[in-house]
């Protein structure tokens, strides 16, 4: 799953994932866009294994980072 860090009304991508997961019992893996570089955020992506992509993000960069969290799924 793929999800913006900052959403609608205070929510937050990582939310949305969690959300998902929770939803069908699963840890599906999730891929966080973002420009946030603040460690709390990097510690929350990390304690949920959530990858990590930063805007601008380049269709090959994208493609690198899905891979990785598909393996690591895997």
């Amino acid at each position: 799953m793929i999800a913006d860090y900052r959403l609608q009304e205070g929510r937050t991508g990582i939310e949305a994932i969690l959300t998902v997961r929770a939803l069908f019992d699963y840890p599906i893996p999730g891929l966080i866009l973002t420009g946030e570089t603040d460690l709390k955020f990097l510690r929350e992506c990390t304690g949920h294994d959530l990858g990590i992509a930063h805007k601008r993000v380049m269709p090959s960069q994208l493609g690198r980072a899905l891979d990785q969290q598909l393996n690591a799924a895997a």
